[in-house]
């Protein structure tokens, strides 16, 4: 099961400083303030408490230990680790560390656990070219939204990889919030070359950690207010002692026991950090066995193997820093830089076992996940997966989101990625199941929902695309423009005739509004629709086109594009000979679907050289011959005498009126544009009647653009792809 917070009551005043840990309980907040000769202690009782660890059965070994000592003045234990400190010394931690071998994201004791799953709504260093650029739905009018994303871990060696890179593939190809010239998803993670260390080697649990390529320093957890997304793949632990609770995450740093005091000054000024050593219980029993000269072979062999598979050896000699929630909150909301109108995603184990570390994260409108229990690589990276394939993705709000990750995987029980861990030789005690809270903000979205589409082939509208006008371009009238809208994130308690859609063209805004029209998909939806231009589309190459969606909850939702090309088409004419009066081409939208006798038709006539590439056929078609194609695909209105159909390059062209056809004999083109997407110039045809057998001429303007109404691409698209039935209304 999963569990849900949301700790609002932490949420405080952007300058109000909140009282740390260290203050509260009156113990050094920094090591400049603590005695040479307490530090020295400390790391002593440290060390020796290791020892007992590892030379007894279980962690109650180094709790009594530290018990026995008398300059102990706290001891918060659990079988996972143990936080405690001397008199006016800082707390440093005792890990156990069989779990972390065990491959899963923290020490201490746990199986999958995948469906513990919690989350707080609630209320790094990378230095980021700026700030977030706020929550979705606050976004100004005309500019564009974007996201900035850090995705750290720390521990990407020891895992063996993770779910990081998924997750930044996830976020840059789901949606261009998080794609873009000023969006960043920036990725650190601290790794091992394939080829610097031999994993077979005895000695590689004790060595790896002197090849680790580091990209991540602490200063890559102070930065976290730049970005609108964290997501931390790491190790952690939250330990209990009722009414004590203690978290930590760990940052990936490590310094050597040798020399830790030269080393520790250089965080010496840093608030909520502190240090852990780990160790694993009954590996000096085992050690004591394989050195026995006086053992049997077999002894020795059974210890040795007792040895690798309880991960006796592994991180020797290193004490790792870890982050609490004292680091978080002075460096956040107590520096004025609340982390609000964030998603955090902690992807650690037990870092929402309570909510001391929820509490030190959450700003306004944040909302933070983690694990109330352990849980494997796997589990945690399959649930953070599918997390952001429904809320990036598919835009949905992050309580939908929650929701059907944990529904999702209490169903995917025979998942083998979700399949518990357990080597040889390693004791995973039992956790009971988590409680399912839920509370606070619900609809926190991670990306805008709405988008502007091309209405053709139906793919999101870039900077510079092409979408289709409507009406015959260069005729001096006004013409309209086709555009398609998709609106995502609209789940089942949603009701979409309350997203109210909006648009602007040119910085002015349209007096119609819109709501979504046809359902494409589970959270998504379309609308298909024809606006006015308040000019000939022959006159403009450019628009700058705008569209929001009035959310539900509050705000707007936003796609803008500074340039968006016109494909326009048309043409004019003017008739001599046995006809007379003027021609214009007027261009319109099918409104409804082609047939695939309709596109066979086209098909016959194009490689008959009527609408291809040459007209050297000899003979002229019969009226029959077009009978079996729509009017409305022949790009006019039939109803006015004026249509023609002219394939510019090309020799074929057509011209239909009510009561005859007329084909083309001798055509002339003049270009005085000819790109690989528009041609524009004059033109000249002969004309013979096919009804009265008489001859005339047309001489007029023509525009024509490949993603234009006027298109056979277009039109053998619209045949081969249909927009759905819903939106030729």
């Amino acid at each position: 099961s999963f569990s849900k917070q949301d700790p609002t009551e932490s949420q405080n005043l952007e300058n109000e400083k909140i009282k740390l840990d260290c203050e509260v309980e009156g113990y050094p907040c920094t090591y400049e303030e603590v005695a040479s000769r307490v530090i020295e202690e400390s790391f002593s009782a440290l060390d020796e408490a290791v020892i007992a660890l590892e030379e007894g059965d279980d962690i109650q070994a180094a709790v009594q230990y530290l018990e026995n000592r008398g300059d102990v003045v706290e001891i918060i234990a659990e079988p996972g680790g143990i936080r405690f400190r001397l008199k006016n010394g800082p707390p440093l931690w005792v890990l156990n560390a069989e779990a972390v071998i065990a491959g899963t994201k923290g020490p201490g004791a746990g199986e999958d656990n995948s469906n513990n799953f919690s989350t707080g709504p609630a209320s790094p260093n990378l230095q980021s070219s700026g700030g977030d650029d706020g929550p979705i739905g606050e976004s100004k009018r005309g500019e564009e939204p974007y996201k900035k994303a850090l995705l750290l871990s720390p521990f990407y060696w020891d895992f063996d990889g993770d779910e990081t890179d998924v997750v930044k593939h996830t976020l840059e190809k789901s949606h261009r919030n998080y794609n873009c010239e000023n969006c960043e998803v920036v990725v650190k993670k601290n790794t091992i070359s394939e080829d610097s260390i031999d994993k077979t080697d005895e000695a590689y649990q004790a060595l790896k950690t002197l090849y680790i390529n580091y990209e991540i320093s602490l200063d890559d957890f102070k930065s976290w207010d730049n970005y609108d997304l964290i997501h931390l793949s790491t190790h952690g632990i939250q330990i209990c002692d009722p009414p004590a609770c203690a978290g930590m995450l760990m940052t990936g740093v490590y310094i050597d026991v040798d020399d830790y005091q030269s080393t520790l000054e250089v965080f010496d000024t840093e608030r909520g950090v502190a240090w852990a050593q780990m160790g694993v219980a009954g590996c000096e029993i085992i050690k004591k066995t394989i050195n026995d000269t006086n053992a049997s072979a077999q002894k020795r062999e059974e210890a040795s193997q007792s040895w690798k598979n309880k991960g006796c050896g592994a991180f020797p000699n290193r004490y790792w820093q870890l982050v609490t929630p004292d680091f978080f909150e002075f460096n956040y909301q107590n520096a004025s830089k609340p982390l609000n109108e964030k998603l955090i995603f902690l992807s650690a184990c037990e870092s929402m076992k309570d909510l001391t570390l929820a509490k030190a994260l959450a700003g306004e409108n944040t909302t933070v996940y983690g694990w109330t229990e352990a849980v494997n690589v796997g589990g945690g990276g399959t649930a953070a997966i599918k997390f952001y394939d429904f809320y990036i993705r598919d835009g949905l709000r992050a309580e939908v989101a929650f929701d059907k990750v944990k529904d999702r995987l209490i169903n995917d029980e025979d998942n083998p990625v979700l399949a518990r861990y357990k080597p040889k030789g390693i004791t995973i005690e039992p956790i009971l199941p988590p409680e399912l809270l839920q509370e606070g903000e619900e609809n926190t979205r991670g990306r805008e929902i709405i988008t502007l589409m091309q209405p053709i082939f139906r793919v999101e509208l870039e900077e510079r695309d092409a979408i289709p006008t409507i009406g015959a371009a260069g005729d001096g009238e006004n013409d309209k423009l086709l555009f398609l809208i998709q609106i995502d994130g609209i789940d089942e308690d949603l009701n979409p005739d309350e997203f109210v859609i909006h648009l602007a063209i040119d910085g002015e805004e349209l007096e119609k509004t819109f709501t979504p029209q046809e359902k494409i998909s589970d959270y998504s939806y379309w609308i298909l629709d024809e606006v006015p231009l308040p000019f000939d589309a022959a006159d403009r190459e450019f628009i700058e086109l705008e569209a929001w969606v009035e959310l539900p909850t509050g705000g707007e939702s936003r796609h803008v594009l500074e340039e968006v090309e016109l494909a326009n088409c048309g043409w004019t004419g003017n008739m001599s000979g046995s006809k007379s009066g003027k021609l214009v081409g007027d261009i319109v939208f099918p409104k409804s679907n082609l047939t695939n006798a309709n596109v066979e038709e086209l098909a016959i006539l194009a490689d008959q050289g009527y609408m291809g590439p040459d007209a050297s056929s000899s003979g002229l078609p019969s009226p029959s011959d077009f009978t079996n194609l729509p009017d409305f695909t022949m790009f006019g209105n039939r109803s006015q005498f004026p249509f023609m159909l002219l394939i510019p390059g090309q020799a074929g062209n057509v011209m239909l009126e009510s009561n005859g056809i007329a084909v083309g004999q001798q055509v002339s083109i003049n270009l005085i544009e000819d790109s690989q997407k528009r041609v524009e110039g004059s033109f000249s045809v002969s004309v013979t009647d096919l009804m009265t057998q008489s001859g005339f001429s047309v001489d007029g303007e023509l525009i024509w653009h490949v993603d234009s109404i006027c298109s056979l691409d277009v039109i053998l698209e619209l045949a081969a792809n249909p927009l759905p039935a819903g939106l030729m209304q």
